[in-house]
Parts: C-alpha cells; structure tokens; sequence
C-alpha cells in the first residue's frame, strides 16, 4: 500500500514585524541605559483557503476495492468508464453512470455540470472497453490497443472551485500495472508525479484508487504509460467545493505608547482589528520576545474569530521587570 500524501486545504498566515512593511512591529527602547530593544510581534491567524494548483494525493492499494470518499464538497458527476449500454453502478452510496465509449484517437465519456470527461492516445490508437469479470466498477475498463499510453482529460473545470478526484483501477487476471510513472496536470502546466500498481488478481495491490486535488484550473489531465501491462481507467468520481479567497486584516497605521517611567509595571494598548476578507479568521497564538531582560513579553489574547466584516480589539501588554525603566513602543498596521 502506498502511504498516502496529504495536501493540506487551510493555510496559516504569520504576520511579522517590518518597519517599513504593512504589519506589527514593537521598538523597545531602555534610556535609562541607552539600550534599544527590538521587540518583534507575531500574530497567526488562520482561515480555510484552498491554495492553487494540482496533487496526486492519495494512492490506495487492497485486494478489496478501496472505499471511495464523499466528504469533499458536493458531487458533481460519478462514470464508469468500461461499461456500455447504460445502466448504473452504487458504490458506496455514489451512484455511477455507465458511460462506457469505443473509438479512436480520442473519446468523450459525458458531460454533467459542465465537466467533460474524455480520453486521448496517439494517432490511430483505439481507445476501447472491457468486463473483466467480478467487480462491475474496479473490473470494466476503457483501455487502450497495443498497451499504447493513454491520458484522461477532464474540461470545463471552474478555476473559482477546488475538486477532488478519484479515479479507480482494477486488475482481476495475472497481469500487473508495475510502478507507472503517472502525472497529473492542470491548465497552468502545474505538474504532480506520482507511481501507480495494480494488480494481480488476488494480491493485495489488485485494486486501486488514485486521488488527484486541483484548484485554479480549468482542465485536468492524468496521464498514464504502459508499464507491464498496458494502461485503463475503471471509473471516476469528481466532487467540488468554493475555494475560500485569503482573509485580509486592516488596522490602525499606528498605536503609540508615549514613552513612560514605570516602577515594574504594565502598559496597555488596544488595537482594533477590521476583517476586510471573507473567509473566518481565527486568532492564533501571539509573542512578542523582547531583547532586553528589563521587560518581560507582550501579553495579549488568543482564540476567538472574526468573521467577515467584522472588527474586534485586541489589548497588548507590555511589563517592566525592574523598576525606573522608561520605554517606548510602537504597533505598527498589520494585515
């Protein structure tokens, strides 16, 4: 079994400190000894944002066939792609079309919700279709003559959506696909490499299911060589979901604390906060390391979200830890 490469969907963004950059930034500075301190802030906020671009996931290998994962979004079409004469298939409560095609040079398997599942060889090559026997998802096939390569190639992608594909594979005679080198593309000539077996009957690689991640794109295409035996594609299912666009925070250019004489005490400042995006943020961790030991680190919140639209303030503390220390500090904006 191939272990399986996650692709995280959320991103994390860290807002650091630069003077002349539109985030935090904290200056501490001692006078009674003529010692400045730069004290940086960082503040992470986090958001569901697919990021743009292709992956090759996950491939599962079993000498049962590999349940099929529903939780991504909405379905937008489920072919069996080796079984002709119409009729469907239920997997794992996804119901298949048979969409089962013979021709030559290239195939269209159907169209839903504006996507086009397709697939192409080389000039002349027919493209043709088989039951193997067993399993009436992972055991038909669309294939190729002569073990020539073959490409499934999906259009009509929304770049503004993420999708989720699985495409299956299965091999119930004596005959292995051995390690092919398959490749997944989208329309930005983004490329994902990954290696691919099945088969044979019996073992506990003759099925798989290949999951591919694409965001950004209007296209994909999965390409697979010969490798042992020639290349086949069993099924495909493609679910969707809106990619969540970056959160953006705006603030005050500025919050002064005007420099002061504390006897080990605290000054505080409030910063507000207006979410100017629109995906959720969640307030994460904040520090503020200070390179001075006369004052301990910046005090402030964590948790909590701002949704879009939404402003909030956040209060920064900042301690002496020894007395008759004056010090200065400036926030800086931050997105």
């Amino acid at each position: 079994m191939s272990p399986p490469h996650s692709t995280p969907l959320a991103r994390v963004i860290a807002a650091t400190s630069a003077l002349d950059a539109p985030e935090t930034t904290g200056t501490v500075k001692n006078r009674r000894r003529g010692i400045c301190g730069v004290a940086v802030l960082t503040l992470l906020l986090s958001a569901a944002v697919v990021q743009a671009g292709v992956a090759i996931t996950r491939v599962v290998n079993g000498s049962s066939a590999p349940v099929l994962d529903s939780s991504f979004g909405t379905m937008d079409l489920a072919f069996n792609l080796g079984q002709t004469g119409g009729g469907t298939v239920v997997r794992d409560g996804i119901t298949f079309t048979n969409n089962g095609v013979i021709g030559t040079t290239s195939v269209a398997y159907g169209t839903v919700s504006g996507i086009t599942v397709g697939s192409f060889a080389a000039s002349g090559v027919t493209i043709n279709n088989a039951d193997l026997g067993g399993d009436t998802l992972y055991n038909t096939e669309t294939y190729t003559a002569n073990n020539n390569p073959m490409t499934l190639v999906l259009t009509g992608l929304n770049p503004s959506k993420a999708y989720r594909i699985q495409v299956m594979h299965g091999e119930p005679r004596n005959l292995t696909y051995n390690n092919g080198a398959i490749t997944a593309t989208d329309s930005l000539a983004n490329v994902a490499t990954g290696s691919l077996t099945f088969g044979p009957s019996g073992s506990a690689n003759q099925y798989a299911l290949v999951t591919i991640e694409v965001s950004g794109s209007t296209s994909l295409s999965y390409f697979m060589p010969s490798a042992g035996r020639g290349p086949s594609f069993s099924g495909v299912v493609i679910h969707s979901q809106v990619i969540v666009p970056a959160p953006v925070l705006s603030a005050p250019s500025t919050q002064n604390l005007a420099a002061t004489s504390v006897s080990a005490g605290t000054v505080s400042r409030g910063v507000t906060v207006t979410n100017t995006g629109n995906a959720v943020l969640t307030l994460g961790a904040l520090s503020f390391p200070v390179a001075d030991s006369a004052f301990s680190n910046l005090v402030a919140p964590s948790g909590g979200t701002l949704d879009p639209g939404e402003s909030g303030n956040i209060t920064f503390s900042v301690t002496a830890t020894a007395p008759g220390h004056a010090h200065h500090h400036t926030f800086r904006r931050f997105q």
